[in-house]
């Protein structure tokens, strides 16, 4: 059966008797709509059951929905809060940040109220069928935004300047935060970005990268020059770089990008970054839950369980069989090592030789082709492999002699017929490539390399040269 997609976010709510407003953390889920004192989930303040209410637009505030109920709000006995809970009136008045916001919460606010009836259930479910022409709008609602939920409210100036401080001590230490979460670029307070719904600082080359992804998967802010707020300020807290490894690195990458990745911007470390995040799809190296659900609590080896202490944002460790508790990780509680399920391609560059011809249709005869010394390059987790001059064009980043993509290729390898040759060909749907290694050691070196990315290797002595 289908279910409404759950919406959270920042809105303003007017406070009891027409007080002042405040930025509240809100939660709309299973025709319940809750909110928070803040998106870390840790001060639930009210839940409003949605079923019998309705919804409408504020005429008298900028971007404001009223939630008219018929119950009074209901407090859960184990609701976790440092304050008490106030009961909720009939009339409930938010606000949203902008016009796109407000639209989207009235209409998901209509979607759980009608959830609350079978009657209200069987229509939504019609009206997002395949053929209806509110499908994709439905879709585009259930898309859920990565990390941890930030507020985009305007930090005051006494504000941002109190958080320009404590931003100075957090780039500082831990020291993991000294260093990008992506390539360990050593950086400082003037020269680190962050991502602040990730909680992790990285560096300017990648935060490009980041930027990329979408904000829905990664916000970045300069950490000197944009005005934070408090609740950017607590996610870095709350996670930093070391914490921040242990979740969205669970799974042990292959290979890591380096300052060279970084400095420059290959390949290799954009696609990185997006196996990291999702970009393609999937989180490769992710734990497999949600980031506030690993950070909450973890089930480890032998009985043990860690918890997060809100008091100090430190981790214990507690022994479900004893009762036991510890403020350091047991070594028998430490889990396994598991490796990513992504291919090792370390690359490779160096000296062959090719011999010429070998472009589709321009095909030289026999007796007109001949071995031309050039200096190849398959980069650190790249399926292209190209060929230049000289080692010096291609420090130099001129543009490349030749290139095949090696993914689907395939390789026959040739038997050795003459005292030191050591000769194979690599074939693509685009063109092959006749290749001489300088000796036994650079050839398995580049076999090596290749088997890497291709797959489809064959013993073939009777390869014409």
């Amino acid at each position: 059966m289908a279910t409404v997609p759950d919406h959270r976010g920042w809105l303003r709510k007017q406070g009891h008797l027409m007080a002042s407003w405040k930025q509240r953390w809100f939660v709309l889920s299973k025709g319940v709509l809750s909110y928070y004192e803040n998106s870390s989930l840790s001060s639930l303040l009210g839940v409003i059951p949605l079923k019998g209410a309705h919804v409408e637009r504020d005429g008298k505030v900028k971007h404001g929905i009223v939630v008219h109920t018929t119950t009074h709000s209901q407090e859960p006995s184990d609701a976790p809060r440092r304050e008490p809970l106030r009961p909720l009136h009939s009339a409930y008045v938010v606000a949203a940040e902008s016009p796109q916001e407000a639209d989207t919460w009235f209409d998901m606010l209509q979607k759980h109220i009608a959830s609350t009836t079978a009657e209200g259930m069987a229509a939504l479910m019609a009206s997002a069928s395949l053929n209806s022409p509110r499908a994709n709008e439905y879709k585009a609602a259930a898309v859920k935004e990565q990390g941890v939920a930030v507020s985009n409210y305007k930090a005051g100036t006494d504000e941002a300047k109190r958080n320009e401080m404590k931003l100075m001590k957090l780039v500082k230490e831990p020291r993991e935060n000294g260093l990008c979460f992506e390539c360990s670029t050593p950086m400082d307070f003037r020269t680190a970005w962050a991502s602040i719904n990730l909680g992790v600082f990285i560096c300017i080359q990648c935060s490009g990268i980041h930027r990329s992804l979408g904000v829905h998967l990664s916000k970045v802010k300069m950490v000197h020059g944009d005005d934070w707020n408090d609740d950017w300020v607590a996610v870095m807290e709350r996670w930093g770089n070391a914490r921040a490894y242990g979740y969205w690195e669970a799974l042990k990458p292959p290979q890591r990008p380096t300052l060279e990745d970084a400095m420059a911007q290959n390949q290799f470390l954009k696609d990185f970054i997006f196996n990291k995040y999702g970009g393609f799809g999937t989180r490769r190296f992710a734990a497999p839950c949600e980031p506030h659900e690993w950070l909450e609590c973890l089930r480890l080896e032998a009985g043990w369980v860690r918890y997060l202490d809100e008091a100090s944002n430190q981790f214990y460790f507690f022994h479900e069989g004893s009762g036991k508790t510890e403020w350091e990780l047991p070594d028998e509680a430490r889990p396994a090592e598991r490796l990513a399920d992504v291919p090792n391609r370390p690359g490779r560059e160096g000296w062959m030789e090719k011999k010429s011809g070998g472009h589709s249709g321009t095909t030289k005869f026999k007796m007109m082709q001949k071995w031309d010394r050039r200096y190849f390059v398959l980069p650190k987790g790249s399926t292209v492999l190209s060929y230049y001059t000289s080692d010096e064009d291609f420090k130099l980043k001129l543009e490349a002699l030749g290139s095949v993509e090696c993914k689907g290729a395939r390789v026959f390898l040739k038997g050795v017929t003459k005292e030191d040759e050591y000769r194979f060909t690599l074939v693509s749907k685009d063109r092959e490539l006749k290749l001489r290694a300088r000796n036994m050691a650079d050839y398995h070196a580049w076999k090596t390399v290749l088997e890497s990315v291709i797959t489809d290797f064959v013993e073939d002595p009777s390869q014409d040269d």
